[in-house]
Formats: structure tokens, C-alpha cells, sequence
């Protein structure tokens, strides 16, 4: 921006710094404080002595200067850009306006801001001279400090007091935008409730539709039941004339129903009487096969021993024997 010379890449000169590079930059600094001054020495030589002369509060040792890039060194050379940078911006933003009044300071504090910094001006010259031990000047600094203090509390007090209305009018504000949003809001939500409602009218209407149609149904079925129980109302009366017109009397009817239910218990009885029989019938027809192959047994038992008695009569009679077998009617 104070149109340097050179391009310097920031990172490069800040991870590997050039003797060179440093040099040219102090002698910018140094010349955008004072034109006329001229730095034509070693590095080693001019930058201890320069900033001694600006009373820099860090001594430069020319040891610094020989080996720049040093971890130990390097940052200390940095701050003093750093100060000199400062130094600038000071002379640049204060000191100059000051000296041809033009800074933008109040008709009413510009003789006392003047008469401040020219105290400031002969304070910095007595102490780069060395003449600094009176503290005359740093009573009357003292002095001025203190009045513009106490001005400066009371404009405070007044800007608290206007800032406590402002506040007081901002909430009010606040409190009637809000109720401003609110009204605003108040159509749409109106709005939302009515499509709610309208919803809810159209649920109800759908609703009422079906009850109608529902009841319509109730209602046929109704006719239809009545009608029902008008024909059983006529039936059971036909079925009553009938049951009048018959010859019995109620008695000969209850006396029918007795023997009816005695005729149906006598039929349940020989119900299970032929149950009884069947499985009795069961019984004996399992004994008579058991029975029969007893029997059969007992005649082929008895075949053959006769058989055996055949065979021995044979023997001893010769072919004149006679044949024994038995044989069982098993009928």
C-alpha cells in the first residue's frame, strides 16, 4: 500500500527471511517516518543505532543482525517491524494531522487537544534529550487528564441517562411491533382455522349423510319387522282360532301331552333295552366263534388220534380193519 519496491512473498519471508529483504524493509519504514534520513551503513551498524535514537525499549544486539534467520532471532526483528509499523501509523493517523490542524476534533476541546499534544510534543523531546526528571509536566498532563475525565463521566452519565430512554422507547417499540406482528399473523391464522373448521363442517356433513342413509336402512328394516310380526301376529292368531276350533277340550290336550311324553319315555326305555340287546347279541356272537374254534380244534385234536388208532388197527388186523373218524355238526 506505501508502494514498496520489491515483491516479497509474505510466507517465504516468514519462514526463511533474507538479510537483504529485511534491510530494504527497514530502510522503507525508517524512510516513511523520516525522508530526509538516509541509511547507507551495515545493517549491523544502522539498525542499533537507529532504534536506539527512537528509544526503542529492546537493545539490538549486532549479533541479531549477522544471523536473522535464527529461531531465537528472528521473532525479535519481527516485533521490530512490528514497532516501527506502529510508529508509523501513529505518526500517520496523530501526530501530522495534529501538526497541521486538520484532525476532526470538536470546536470546543480543539485549543485543549492542541494544547495536550503540543505538551506531548516537548514531554517526547525532553525525554529523547534525556531532560525528563521534572514532573511538572506530568502533573499538568495529570491535571488536563482528570478535567477531561470528569467532563468525559458527566457526558457518560448524560449518554446513560438518554441511553436508558432509548432503551425505555426501544422496548415500547418492541412491545407495539409485536403486537403489530401479531395482528399482522392473526388473518392467516384466522385463515388456517377456518380451513380447519371448514374441514371439520365437510367431516360432519359426510357424517350426517351416512347417519341419514343409515337410518333410512333402520327404518326399512323396521317396516320390514313390523310387517313380520304382523303376518306371526295374524298366523298365531289363525294358529289360536284352530287350536278353539279343535274337538278336545285343553284337558283331552293335556292329557294327549302326558301320554305323548309317557309313549316317549317307554321309547327311549326300549331304546336302551335294544341297545342292550344288540350288544348282548354282540357278546354271545363273540362266545360262539370262540366256541367254534374250540370245537374245531377239539375235532382235528381228535381226527388225528383217531387216525393214530386206524393206523394201529391196521397193523394188527391186517386189510379187514375198520375205518373210525368222528365228525361234528357245528350247526
Amino acid at each position: 500500500m506505501r508502494g514498496f519496491g520489491r515483491t516479497v512473498s509474505y510466507e517465504k519471508f516468514l519462514r526463511e527471511p533474507m538479510t537483504k529483504d529485511f534491510y530494504e524493509i527497514f530502510k522503507f519504514l525508517i524512510a516513511q517516518l523520516d525522508p530526509q534520513l538516509e541509511v547507507e551503513g551495515k545493517i549491523e551498524d544502522e539498525v542499533p543505532m537507529i532504534m536506539r535514537r527512537l528509544r526503542y525499549p529492546v537493545e539490538v544486539n549486532k549479533s541479531k543482525l549477522q544471523a536473522i534467520s535464527g529461531p531465537n532471532t528472528w521473532p525479535q526483528l519481527l516485533a521490530v517491524l512490528d514497532w516501527l509499523v506502529s510508529l508509523i501509523q501513529v505518526n500517520d493517523g496523530l501526530i501530522e494531522p495534529v501538526a497541521e490542524c486538520s484532525t476532526n476534533v470538536a470546536e470546543a476541546d480543539c485549543e485543549a487537544d492542541h494544547h495536550m499534544l503540543r505538551t506531548f510534543h516537548e514531554n517526547y523531546l525532553e525525554f529523547l534529550s534525556g531532560r525528563d526528571s521534572d514532573h511538572s509536566v506530568e502533573e499538568r498532563l495529570r491535571q488536563i487528564y482528570e478535567e477531561r475525565v470528569s467532563a468525559v463521566q458527566l457526558e457518560v452519565e448524560r449518554l446513560q441517562e438518554q441511553i436508558s430512554g432509548m432503551d425505555t422507547q426501544v422496548h415500547e417499540f418492541r412491545s407495539e411491533h409485536q403486537r403489530l406482528l401479531e395482528t399482522q399473523a392473526a388473518p392467516a391464522q384466522l385463515e388456517i382455522e377456518a380451513d380447519r373448521l371448514r374441514s371439520a363442517i365437510q367431516s360432519d356433513d359426510q357424517r350426517a349423510h351416512r347417519v341419514d342413509e343409515e337410518a333410512a336402512l333402520v327404518e326399512a328394516e323396521e317396516t320390514t319387522i313390523k310387517l313380520d310380526i304382523e303376518a306371526l301376529d295374524a298366523k298365531n292368531r289363525n294358529l289360536q282360532e284352530q287350536v278353539e276350533s279343535q274337538a278336545y277340550s285343553k284337558k283331552d290336550i293335556e292329557r294327549l301331552k302326558c301320554e305323548r311324553a309317557h309313549l316317549r319315555r317307554m321309547l327311549q326305555d326300549l331304546k336302551s333295552d335294544a341297545e342292550k340287546a344288540e350288544q348282548y347279541v354282540w357278546e354271545l356272537g363273540i362266545e360262539e366263534s370262540r366256541l367254534e374254534e374250540s370245537i374245531s380244534r377239539t375235532v382235528r385234536f381228535v381226527n388225528d388220534k383217531a387216525e393214530a388208532v386206524e393206523g394201529v388197527v391196521a397193523e394188527v388186523d391186517g386189510p379187514s380193519g375198520q375205518e373210525l373218524i368222528d365228525h361234528v355238526d357245528l350247526s
